[in-house]
């Protein structure tokens, strides 16, 4: 059987026997004995499945206006972006962060714009990186800061920043809340 090429190549990327059909203006049973003639299975409907983690990112997000990244797939119960994938539940601001810097995220991932439920990587921050930017506002704005230890003793790993740069311990921050931090 001769095969056009036009066929075999979307045959390939996985589209549907019907889709080809009329996409090239030609019958869906041609295009299904070209299926057979390649041997490849069946199309099976549904959204095909993602090559990877970063791939199922990208197919549920929309470029907005300022550098944004909307997000369209599903939310958790806690109202945060949840990409799946083989199974899995993944924080879309993890799978973010690990885009836009190329390592694990440190802590918690969220975006670190005001744009709600950004996912855009160079938006995203890890509790790492929002302690060394906060740090650095805190620095920038003259503010002192006992670098040993807190009024209670809890060592500078605990150190936290507000976003407008005030230094506060988050063990102290934990235990006022309950630990519900």
């Amino acid at each position: 059987m001769k095969i056009r090429d036009d066929v075999a190549a979307l045959l390939r990327e996985g589209l549907s026997d019907r889709r080809i059909a009329k996409q090239l203006h030609t019958d869906h049973k041609t295009v299904a004995a070209a299926r057979r003639a390649l041997g490849l299975p069946r199309h099976l409907p549904g959204r095909n499945p993602a090559l990877s983690l970063e791939e199922a990112f990208w197919a549920r997000v929309e470029r907005v206006e300022g550098g944004h990244l909307r997000w369209l797939g599903p939310v958790g119960n806690n109202e945060q972006p949840v990409v799946s994938y083989r199974g899995t539940r993944n924080s879309a601001y993890r799978v973010a962060f690990k885009i836009g810097n190329k390592r694990e995220p440190k802590g918690h991932c969220q975006p670190g714009c005001e744009y709600p439920r950004c996912v855009a990587p160079e938006h995203s921050e890890d509790e790492e990186l929002r302690t060394r930017t906060r740090a650095a506002l805190h620095a920038v704005m003259g503010r002192q800061f006992r670098a040993d230890a807190c009024g209670r003793g809890h060592g500078a790993e605990h150190r936290r920043f507000t976003p407008d740069g005030l230094a506060y311990c988050g063990a102290c921050a934990k235990a006022r809340s309950g630990g519900r931090r």
